[in-house]
């Protein structure tokens, strides 16, 4: 006996039914903070841009600091920038909170995924820029002083770390 019902490839090889395809989508929109995506995309970007809410935060993003600007390299669209929705098996969206502390420029790409408890620090006068179709895994920590540049189709596995210093400062002393 032959199964009827149509099947749909969605990410990673996961094959659903319509109906099973409509509930995924459905939970990941009940995971949406929309008083903080509105909040960011107003805050960072133009008014023309972020009435087409580019940038898609989870419930768990806490905001330390927004007085950086940031730059979209594609025309805005809806969701292109996702923080804390790309999942991991070991970790939960609600047990492991995203951070943003953007004080410097941050320029992304089309499609560009953070995972959940994943820490994005861009200092003041730095410069962080993503391409298309980038994906940082969960519990990732990205952390710029200067400048960082992931290129197109950028993978990176939960738990990375991406930086730019080594944190050891040093003291020119001359006698």
């Amino acid at each position: 006996m032959e199964d009827s019902r149509r099947y749909f490839f969605y990410s990673n090889q996961i094959f659903m039914t319509k109906y099973q395809l409509f509930l995924y989508r459905l939970k990941s929109l009940a995971r949406i903070s929309l008083i903080k995506t509105l909040y960011v995309n107003l805050r960072l970007l133009p008014f023309i841009q972020a009435i087409k809410i580019p940038i898609l935060l989870s419930r768990s993003t806490k905001i330390e600091s927004l007085s950086g600007k940031m730059i979209l390299i594609n025309p805005a669209k809806f969701g292109v920038v996702r923080i804390g929705f790309f999942n991991s098996d070991f970790l939960s969206w609600r047990e492991h909170r995203n951070y943003l502390n953007i004080k410097g420029t941050v320029i992304f790409g089309d499609q560009v995924q953070f995972g959940v408890g994943t820490k994005l620090v861009v200092d003041n006068g730095a410069r962080f820029e993503v391409g298309d179709n980038a994906a940082i895994g969960s519990n990732s920590r990205i952390i710029c002083r200067e400048n960082i540049v992931i290129g197109n189709n950028f993978r990176a596995a939960w738990d990375s770390q991406i930086l730019d210093t080594n944190f050891h400062y040093t003291k020119d002393i001359t006698t």
